[in-house]
């Protein structure tokens, strides 16, 4: 008699499990591509909103919208320029605090330490200590 219970409550813990993980998988991704498509959305809402407020000529309007594109791109860039120096500073941190280990510690620390792809800097886990 409690076998079958048992089994029922396992069940239905595994079944619960497989899908709070692709719940929570599949709301990783969404956000993933929304952190993509905020410069786009940035693009499209400030174009609105200054043809709105200014009631913008079609001409200036393509213009500002070429110079925004302009922009988002740089912006791209420079996170993309940031997030490999973030990485470059990180490998180096690394380095450095392998050079102060023994020999023992340093093999320890080979399993510890970050792969490359897991490079970020969440790793730091940094909090901001100013107070606003």
């Amino acid at each position: 008699m409690k076998t079958w219970k048992i089994t029922i409550c396992l069940g239905l813990l595994i079944a619960v499990s497989i899908l709070l993980g692709v719940w929570i998988g599949r709301r990783s991704a969404l956000a993933k591509n929304d952190q993509q498509a905020i410069a786009q959305t940035w693009h499209k809402r400030a174009i609105k909103s200054l043809n709105d407020k200014l009631s913008l000529t079609e001409p200036q309007r393509l213009r500002v919208d070429e110079l925004m594109s302009v922009a988002v791109k740089d912006f791209q860039s420079l996170k993309e320029a940031t997030l490999s120096r973030e990485r470059e500073i990180i490998q180096q941190l690394v380095k450095a605090v392998e050079a102060e280990l023994t020999d023992e510690q340093r093999q320890k620390f080979a399993t510890m330490k970050p792969k490359d792809h897991e490079i970020t800097l969440d790793l730091l886990r940094v909090e901001d200590t100013k107070k606003e």
